[in-house]
């Protein structure tokens, strides 16, 4: 039931898709959707990175475009499940095959660089570390870093994350209510979402005609494209 567990995937998508006039229009909201859930919201396991695979093989099988994915991957419940920052190659962890996989089949993967950068790990996770997908980091208003962005490089010593985008003080739809429950949607002011931005500029480049082949890096064709670090929508 989507009215049980966390409610990250309602924040990021309300962002891109949701609308409701006078108070928040999404940046895509007229784009089409397909939500799968790979995350265990109330623990953290290694296994989440094979639904990860499993969500993007169906995303596949859809003819999805562009993946968005809000999570990254690190450290376990069970520590011996543990990655360290030597496993941040974009060649280790099943999740960064993964994403690497999808990028080779033609997906555009736009994935959050973490939201480590105050605390112990403070690196990206995975699968922003995998070649030939957009890691994206969080910037403010200003275009100064957030602190929570999570920091590159990669272990491999290539620039993570790739782009930033506005990911502080974002407004977004935010589910309240008891857990298993229908729940009320208010509006909330928040503070980590970097994502949808990035996601909906790519869906913009789509409309306009501009398509990436599976042999092409889509990290660097979108690099070539924006004319700022921090991505600005314009269209003439």
């Amino acid at each position: 039931s989507v009215y049980v567990g966390g409610s990250h995937g309602t924040n990021v998508l309300s962002t891109i898709a949701g609308q409701s006039p006078g108070k928040l229009v999404g940046t895509a909201y007229l784009a089409n959707f397909a939500m799968a859930q790979t995350e265990e919201d109330d623990s953290e396991l290694i296994v989440e990175e094979a639904n990860w695979l499993r969500g993007a093989e169906w995303a596949d099988s859809l003819g999805t475009d562009v993946l968005s994915s809000s999570l990254g991957y690190s450290e376990f419940d069970n520590l011996k499940q543990n990655h360290t920052y030597a496993d941040m190659n974009g060649r280790t962890t099943l999740v960064s095959k993964a994403a690497a996989w999808a990028s080779q089949k033609g997906i555009i993967c736009t994935i959050s660089a973490g939201n480590e950068g105050t605390n112990t790990w403070k690196y990206i996770s995975a699968p922003a570390d995998a070649d030939s997908i957009l890691a994206v980091g969080a910037v403010d208003r200003s275009g100064l870093k957030a602190s929570f962005s999570s920091l590159g490089p990669s272990f491999d010593k290539r620039i993570k994350p790739d782009v930033s985008s506005m990911g502080l003080g974002l407004w977004s739809v935010q589910r309240v209510g008891r857990s298993g429950h229908p729940m009320e949607l208010h509006f909330r002011h928040h503070s980590w979402l970097d994502l949808p931005p990035e996601w909906s500029k790519l869906i913009l480049e789509i409309v306009l005609g501009r398509s990436w082949t599976p042999s092409e890096n889509p990290a660097i064709k979108l690099l070539n494209l924006i004319t700022y670090w921090v991505t600005e929508f314009q269209i003439s």
